[in-house]
């Protein structure tokens, strides 16, 4: 399959990365309080506490912004030529093309998958994954790709695979 990525591809991988999410419940837990606390300490003499904690709890509810930051940071750090990508999936291994690069990523050596509503997420390290989306692919395919993914691996702290995200819900 092929697919050109786009800075919504980029957007959404990272939005739906699981620590990331996992951050982004605990900002808006935060925030939600800190906002709420901070307004309450505002009608006490000590203003200051109030003050403190209004800030507290805005800023963290700023922080759902940072991974659209992110996003483009990291798409603008992407070439065009490195974004229009040309996927082939066979037994062994993932080969990613592009008119930069060529790569052969054997499925053993991914650390772990995610699976969102658009992409597949497949981590090569601790730090970093590649955007598979789903879009590069005929429908019946996607279901295939799935049913690899999910075969036992390894995965990042908090990232589990499509299975075990299954047996969840």
């Amino acid at each position: 399959g092929s697919a050109s990525l786009t800075l919504r591809d980029f957007a959404n991988a990272i939005r739906h990365e699981p620590r990331t999410r996992s951050l982004l419940r605990w900002a808006t837990a935060i925030g939600a309080t800190g906002t709420a606390l901070g307004i309450w300490l505002l009608t006490i003499p000590d203003i200051a506490t109030g003050i403190g904690s209004l800030v507290l709890g805005l800023s963290c509810f700023a922080a759902h912004n940072a991974p659209d930051h992110a996003a483009s940071h990291w798409f603008r750090k992407t070439p065009p030529e490195a974004r229009s990508l040309r996927y082939t999936v066979n037994p062994d291994e993932l080969i990613v093309v592009s008119d930069v690069s060529r790569r052969a990523y054997p499925w053993h050596t991914f650390e772990g998958c995610h699976e969102t509503p658009e992409a597949f997420l497949l981590w090569v390290n601790q730090r970093s994954f590649l955007i598979l989306p789903k879009r590069a692919f005929a429908p019946g395919d996607v279901s295939k790709i799935a049913e690899r993914l999910q075969r036992p691996r390894s995965h990042p702290a908090n990232v589990q695979s499509p299975a075990a995200l299954a047996d969840r819900q």
